[in-house]
Parts: structure tokens; sequence; C-alpha cells
């Protein structure tokens, strides 16, 4: 027997056209929420230069990209990450930003990690970025965009963990270890492993200050109240004490939004401290068991390219909003949309094809079929075939049904 899947390399895929119809359906309905919230869609290439990744600490290992050479032999890779070569695209082509900016994406991305970790090579990646307001009310209105976006498409069990980088950094200010026993430290808080945090703290030389604090950084995880009251009482430096001000001030705007029933406080969300500046978030849909949006705010970014331009936003994985609408089956009742059947015989071709194309220009979905039999066949075929109207031209009737 043939093995089938020789013929397409493992971590991407064919899409149906049902499938496609339904994946097609969730980009319009998260397009939709996005232009309800002025974002205005752009669009980076496909293939990027090498460098304008490898010369900027982010969220992407260079290990996981996809490289090609071109015929100059320079180094190409396919689109790993889409916030950094928009952050390209506005250093070169605006002289400033004076005004906000507000846009949108959706586009393919390519990264070999999501594969090895059981996902795809290829996967459709959705966005917006808010660009030079550097207030609480521009992150406020990023994580309010996420929450309405799942909403608008049926979800209702949503969750939003949110953070600010700058709390670990506070610390980390304090303590003079090197990089990689911060990497160390940093990863096990973010990974909340707190046996092998107190151990892995216990070996270094670490004042016990210092190390209290880092141990309970995992533990700042829930109620907004709670969370912000206890950040506030053991922030030993401004950075710290600003970190707490500016989460709960972003807080107290998503709750004037009334939208604070889904967001919660994780102080040990800290990943990729060199890419985001300031807060962080991860959202999750209930019984979903990975986060579906991440973001936050990356001041620092434009700096790489010469420019002071504060920006926050965040990315949508539709692929995996797709699993988890499949999984809540919000899809099941999805309306293909079938429109108009006209059935013909070879007397009334030319009325069919004409009539056709007046439905077509009229907005409706026209499929048109040669049949030679009789009227009531016809309905018992045709009858139950999900079209919203058949039109039957044959012999001396035009009916409808």
């Amino acid at each position: 027997m043939v093995n089938k899947r020789k013929f397409i390399p493992e971590g991407v895929e064919d899409i149906n056209a049902a499938e496609f119809e339904k994946k097609e359906w969730i980009q319009l309905k998260i397009k939709e929420l996005f232009k309800r919230f002025g974002y205005k869609q752009i669009q980076t290439p496909t293939f990027e230069y090498y460098n304008l990744f490898s010369e900027i600490d982010s969220a992407i290992d260079t290990e996981d990209m996809y490289k090609l050479i071109d015929a100059s032999g320079k180094i190409l890779v396919l689109r790993p990450d889409v916030t950094i070569p928009i952050a390209r695209m506005i250093a070169t082509k605006y002289d400033s930003v004076e005004e906000y900016l507000k846009f949108m994406y959706f586009t393919p991305v390519f990264r070999s990690s999501d594969f090895r970790a059981g996902g795809k090579r290829e996967f459709l990646q959705a966005g917006i970025e808010y660009l030079g307001n550097p207030n609480p009310e521009a992150d406020a209105e990023v994580i309010v965009t996420a929450i309405s976006t799942l909403k608008n498409m049926g979800f209702n069990s949503i969750h939003i963990d949110m953070g600010q980088t700058d709390y670990f950094k506070g610390i980390m200010k304090e303590i003079n270890i090197e990089q990689n026993i911060k990497n160390s430290i940093r990863k096990l808080i973010e990974d909340k492993n707190f046996a092998d945090l107190g151990h892995f703290l216990d070996s270094q030389d670490i004042d016990d200050v210092y190390k209290n604090l880092l141990s309970e950084v995992p533990y700042l995880y829930g109620d907004f109240g709670e969370i912000a009251l206890k950040v506030k009482e053991r922030s030993i430096n401004e950075t710290m004490q600003n970190s707490a001000d500016n989460l709960l001030k972003i807080y107290r705007i998503i709750e004037e939004y009334g939208y604070a029933k889904y967001v919660f406080a994780d102080l040990g969300l800290i990943n990729h401290l060199d890419y985001y500046s300031g807060m962080i978030f991860k959202g999750y849909i209930e019984n979903y068991g990975k986060p579906v949006i991440s973001g936050g705010r990356y001041d620092d970014l434009f700096k790489k390219f010469g420019k002071e331009v504060p920006a926050t936003g965040f990315g949508i994985n539709s692929d995996e909003i797709f699993e988890a609408a499949e999984q809540y089956q919000l899809l099941d009742n999805f309306d293909y949309a079938k429109g108009y059947l006209i059935l013909y015989d070879t007397l009334h071709r030319k009325w069919a094809f004409r009539r056709s194309m007046e439905l077509r220009f009229s907005g409706y979905v026209v499929e048109t079929k040669q049949v030679e039999c009789c009227i009531n066949d016809l309905k018992e075929t045709y009858g139950q075939s999900g079209y919203n109207k058949v039109i039957a031209a044959i012999g001396n009737d035009i009916i409808e049904f």
C-alpha cells in the first residue's frame, strides 16, 4: 500500500473545501472585530533577511527558523514572526510616529519549534500592533480587543493571565549573578517549578532577602486586588514599585470596560524578557490545553532600528482557534451559504446561464447543473440538498422549491 504521507511533508496540511470555509469564517470574525477597534490591515513579505531576526533579541530562536540562500548568497528566512517585520516597516517607511498607529495582520508564520512540539511548521497568525501610545489605556485596549475577539466567535470561558516584566527585572537589579544563572531562575519561575526553584536558589550565593522574593514570584498569581497588594508590599526599589503601579492601572481601565472578570494577575509570566518591556499577557480558552493568544508591551524593539516608538500588541493562532471552536462545537451548525442551484435542460440552457449571472451580480452564490428528468424526480433528489433555493427549468416548467 502506498504511504500517502510521503507526498506531503510532516507539519503541513492540505485543507479541504468544507474545513477551509470554516477557517475562513474564523478569520473573517477576527478581522471584523479588529476593524471595530480601528485597526487597519498591512502585509509584510514572506521572505526576510536572516539578520533581521538574528541581530535582535526576540521570542524566536534562530534555530527555529527555516533558512535558504538567495542568488546573491544572502541568507533568507521564511517569516518566523510578524512583529519584528512590522517594526522594520514602520522604522523605514515612517519618518516619525507622532500619531497613534493601529495595524492588524493575517499571515502565515513558519517555525520548526512548533513542529517539534507536535504542532505545525506553518500556521496562520492574526494580530494587532498599537504603536505610538505609551499609556496604560493602550495596553488595556489590546487586552480588551483580545477578549472581545474570542467572545465574538462564541467563546465565553475566557481567561487572561497578565504580568509585568519589570517586577522580576527589579529583583534582578539587586543581585550580582551571571546571566546563565538568571536565565535558569527565570525558566523555573515561568514553569512554576516550585520545588526545583527552591533547591536552585539555595545552591546560589544570593542574599536571603532576594531568595525569598524570587521564591515568592510563582505564587503571585490570582485575584488582582490581592496580588497587587502583595506586590506593593514586596517592592524594594522604584522599578518594582512602578511595575506594580502600571499593572494596577491597566487592570482598573479593564474594569471600566466591564471585562475585569476575565483577567488575572500572574507575576511569574516572565518569558522573553529581552523582547517585552512591560505588561505581558497570555489568553486561554477553558479546557483547551494551551494559550491561544499572547502579547504585551515591547517599547524597546524600535530602538534596534534607531527609533523611539512605544508599542503594544498581541498575536493569535487562528488554526488553534479553529481547533478550540471544533472542541466547543461552535461550528456544528455552520452555514456553508450554498445559495441557489439552477437545474436546466438543453432547451433552457441560455435562460439558466443568464439568470445565474443576474443572481451572481446581485450578490448570491449560484451553481448550475444540466439534468434530463421530470420535475417530481428533481424535487425528490434536490429538495433536501441544503441549497437556499432550487430553480428547475425543465420542459414547459420553471419552478422554485
